[in-house]
């Protein structure tokens, strides 16, 4: 689970570089295009590295153990919620609206 740590230490440097309010934003809109892909069939790279990170994680013996709960959801999906949010808040990014496409393409290469 080396990516969850990684991202933790990622997600603590923008929270240094960036104000509360950027961050947030970037945040929410990173979450809401992770959740879309998670209902979507066009991203089976990503659901594969989702699933594999899940299965890594241990089981939760008050939740059903054929569905994951939105708090084990969050945590495989967290090292890409973290990057797209580094994205999102950077300037760069922050003076157009990121398509799907492109955050889906910048994903794929990392």
């Amino acid at each position: 689970m080396t990516e969850i740590c990684t991202a933790n230490r990622r997600h603590r440097r923008l929270r240094r570089r960036h104000d509360d309010a950027t961050l947030n934003t970037a945040l929410t809109h990173a979450w809401n295009l992770i959740r879309d892909w998670l209902d979507a069939d066009d991203q089976p790279h990503l659901q594969r590295r989702w699933s594999q990170r899940l299965d890594q994680l241990r089981s939760d013996p008050a939740t059903d153990p054929y569905r994951p709960s939105q708090y084990r959801i969050e945590l495989a999906t967290y090292p890409e919620t973290i990057l797209l949010a580094g994205l999102l808040a950077s300037p760069h990014w922050r003076t157009f609206p990121m398509p799907h496409s492109e955050a889906q393409r910048l994903l794929g290469q990392q």
